[in-house]
């Protein structure tokens, strides 16, 4: 029944139909006949489908559909597979044991997380704002807001990415509240300080980092 086989799925996209070429026999004429026993994720469910239904037979060689997006469990917190063992067999397709040929054929089918691959799953930022000006020991001054951050997801849409963290930084280090804070609700840096270091310093450069909460760069190096 030729060469097993290993299908790559990322969750989330488009289904991934899996076909089997028909295999020969010998003489031409014998009947071929099918079966198949498939694994189950850990939930109970799956994420293939067979076209022979359960517990059946069909003379015709099967084709699986492989597609999910209700959620993450594929790959969190552990990362699943499943297998698809093809029986293909001539003789009695109501009775597989007279069959004097049999042979079996292996799927199997890896999932993949979208949240952590920039082609599919990233952080879109707002427009860059114009450059603001603050006099040290003025009174704070709220500085232009910026737009929102949105999570872009690529070629389906869908929010099983979580949300996402904003971290502020001032001359790209954490913000330690001179000469700037953020206000989050707002979506806007507060410039406030009368450390007259900051004059010799001349200007510095505010920055948002945008990461997903649930797939921190740390643990997460592919994530966007």
């Amino acid at each position: 029944m030729g060469a097993d086989q290993t299908v790559n799925y990322v969750l989330t996209l488009d289904q991934n139909t899996v076909t089997i070429a028909v295999p020969s026999t010998t003489p031409s004429f014998c009947k071929l006949f099918f079966s198949d026993e498939l694994t189950l994720l850990n939930s109970g469910e799956t994420a293939v489908v067979s076209t022979i239904p359960d517990g059946q037979t069909i003379d015709v060689m099967p084709s699986y559909n492989v597609f999910w997006n209700k959620d993450l469990t594929p790959v969190l917190p552990e990362q699943q597979s499943q297998r698809v063992t093809i029986t293909g067999y001539a003789g009695s397709m109501y009775n597989p044991s007279t069959a004097t040929v049999s042979d079996t054929l292996i799927i199997d089918v890896n999932f993949a997380n979208p949240c952590v691959m920039p082609e599919h799953v990233y952080i879109e930022g707002p427009t860059l704002l114009a450059d603001e000006d603050y006099i040290i020991d003025s009174p704070a001054l709220p500085l232009t807001q910026h737009g929102p951050f949105s999570i872009v997801t690529v070629p389906n849409p869908h929010n099983l990415c979580g949300t996402i963290n904003i971290e502020p930084k001032f001359n790209n280090a954490p913000l330690t509240d001179d000469p700037v804070t953020y206000d989050p609700i707002n979506m806007r840096f507060i410039a406030e300080s009368s450390n007259t270091v900051w004059i010799t310093e001349g200007e510095g450069e505010l920055r948002l980092c945008a990461t997903l909460t649930l797939f921190p760069p740390a643990d997460n190096p592919t994530a966007t």
